[in-house]
């Protein structure tokens, strides 16, 4: 069966997947990426209540779809040809309701003149990793940027590897607010930290 087109809502970023008026309310997000369908990339609700259906004591199986979906959005961004495709290389380790886990080894094609994690890329990680984070959610909504701020607190050297952290602070009824914390993962310490505000619609 093919993909049903369907039109961004106005607010909505180039690039993330478009929803219907039914999978708004089921939590089902889709794209088409590269000319071929995706599979559906399903909301923490549908999730939870699909995995409950089949096994009521399975409490631990909604955390474990959780991952599978963080998965198939972070393949699912690293075969698009616009700059989203930055996340090629970013591993995806853990998903739990509002809270995603990635890492990322630096290489030569994220580094600066200095041989460290370009700044650039650490504020797109921030970007993507928090709105994926929010994907996490009942609601399931990216929303699109209002503000973003990050503190560089030290650099991740050429091959480095990057433990990515996004939490999902509040949801209200129009703003979303996301925390993302880049640890060296071998460290510990802190690379970075962000924090971003989505307008999610009313």
């Amino acid at each position: 069966m093919r993909a049903q087109r369907v039109s961004a809502a106005p607010h909505q970023p180039l690039g993330w997947p478009a929803c219907s008026a039914a999978g708004r309310q089921a939590g089902l997000w889709s794209r088409r990426l590269a000319g071929a369908e995706v599979k559906t990339l399903l909301g923490f609700q549908v999730l939870q209540r699909f995995t409950l259906a089949q096994d009521p004591e399975a409490s631990e199986r909604p955390m474990m779809s959780l991952t599978q979906n963080l998965r198939e959005t972070i393949q699912c961004f690293s075969r698009v040809r616009n700059f989203n495709r930055v996340l090629e290389k970013v591993t995806p380790v853990s998903a739990a309701p509002g809270k995603v886990i990635c890492e990322l080894k630096v290489e030569e094609e994220h580094t600066n003149t200095f041989g460290t994690a370009h700044g650039g890329l650490i504020a797109t990680l921030v970007d993507i990793i928090s709105t994926i984070a929010l994907l996490q959610t009942e609601r399931g909504s990216p929303g699109v940027s209002v503000d973003m701020n990050i503190t560089y607190m030290s650099p991740a050297k050429l091959g480095d590897e990057i433990v990515i952290t996004a939490h999902v602070l509040k949801q209200g009824k129009i703003l979303g607010f996301a925390s993302v914390d880049l640890t060296n993962k071998a460290t510990g310490k802190l690379i970075a930290q962000g924090r971003q505000t989505k307008y999610l619609g009313n």
